[in-house]
């Protein structure tokens, strides 16, 4: 049997459920935390409320650039590193100091923009660079626009 005490603070739903022993919750922001509209709805929000208050970390992993997750993270009141670039830049907020920055070398960089320059693709895609958390295209066009 449990004791359920201040520092535990699951309830007898979170046992009955088996959520008592969560203690991470990673949350995605397209499609998942955020959707057309780009902001979080409210129940969302209720949601990771309600785990933060269990004593669950509410952590965001996302293929976002940084600066385009910060204010997520900041919505959800997250005291966790950021994971951005899947999972190529890991920033810890509140220090600004990066944990983590696996950049593509500029070689393989080289090799793949010549891969995808190729006119069958070149109107299926469209292309983006990030040098620092600094987005750069090629052109601007109506889907870098949209972006």
């Amino acid at each position: 049997m449990q004791n359920i005490t201040a520092s535990n603070p699951a309830t007898a739903t979170d046992r009955a459920l088996g959520t008592a022993d969560i203690k991470l919750l990673v949350v995605d922001i397209d499609g998942t935390i955020a959707g057309l509209s780009n902001q979080i709805r409210e129940p969302v929000k209720q949601a990771i409320s309600a785990a933060q208050s269990r004593g669950v970390k509410v952590a965001v992993a996302t293929g976002r650039m940084y600066q385009s997750a910060l204010r997520f993270h900041s919505h959800i009141g997250s005291t966790l590193p950021l994971i951005c670039y899947q999972g190529a830049w890991i920033q810890d907020v509140a220090s600004q100091k990066r944990l983590r920055h696996l950049p593509l070398s500029i070689p393989r960089a080289l090799q793949l923009l010549e891969h995808f320059e190729v006119p069958e693709l070149r109107s299926l895609l469209s292309i983006h660079f990030y040098i620092d958390d600094k987005l750069y295209v090629p052109e601007i066009t109506t889907a870098t626009l949209g972006y």
